[in-house]
Order: structure tokens, then sequence, then C-alpha cells
């Protein structure tokens, strides 16, 4: 491995670790995160919530990226990753509005994308 290897290696980890750390901060602490670097009214957690969720998702492609040489694996798992978390802020986030149905939409479009990345992972395993 040369000295730009690891460089773009390195790189792709530290922005994971940022996406993912801001992400897990969005969503966990959602008021400290708009206290702190958030400033701009008017404070939504659904909102931040949901920025953190798709946070999580690209700090998941660029993870993915790193074990996988596979583009589509790698944004199917990204995409799925953030599916999967974006049905759970719609859960705990019920209270403050949207539709009774968002979750099961939600989580019918988180089944499709985690479906589609085993599909992709086994297709490529048989190849």
């Amino acid at each position: 491995m040369n000295s730009q290897d690891r460089f773009v290696r390195a790189a792709v980890v530290v922005l994971a670790l940022f996406w993912l750390g801001s992400g897990v901060w969005l969503s966990v602490a959602p008021r400290s995160f708009y206290r702190e670097l958030a400033t701009f009214p008017p404070y939504n957690r659904h909102f931040l919530h949901d920025a953190g969720v798709f946070s999580c998702g690209l700090g998941a492609c660029l993870l993915g990226a790193l074990v996988w040489d596979d583009a589509l694996s790698v944004v199917l798992g990204g995409v799925a990753v953030a599916s999967v978390l974006h049905v759970g802020s719609h859960i705990v986030d019920r209270d403050l509005g949207g539709r009774s149905s968002d979750p099961v939409g939600l989580g019918l479009v988180a089944a499709i994308a985690v479906a589609a990345t085993v599909a992709r992972r086994r297709m490529l395993r048989t190849r």
C-alpha cells in the first residue's frame, strides 16, 4: 500500500467517524446539537433526528467502501442503514405529527433496501 492509498483510507475513516459521530449526536441529543452547533431557529427535534439518521447513512457508506469493492453494495448498504434508522426516527417522534402510516411506509422502504443489499452481496459471492 503506497502513501496515497494510506491517505485515502485514513481520510475515509476520519470522514466516516465525523458523519457517524454527528449522526449519533443528532439522533441521541438533538437539543444539545442545536444548542452547540445548529443555533438557527426554529428548533425541530424531528428534523434533527432525520438529519442524524441520514448522516449515519453517509458514515455507513464510507465504512462500507473500506470493506466492499462493489459500489452498488456500498450504496445499498448505506441506504439500508439510513432507512432503518429513519423508521426508528419516525417511531420515536410519532408524537410530533406526521402520518400514522409513516413507520409502515418507511419500513417497507427499509425492508427493500436491506433485502436488496443482502441479495447483492449473495449475488457477488456466487460469481
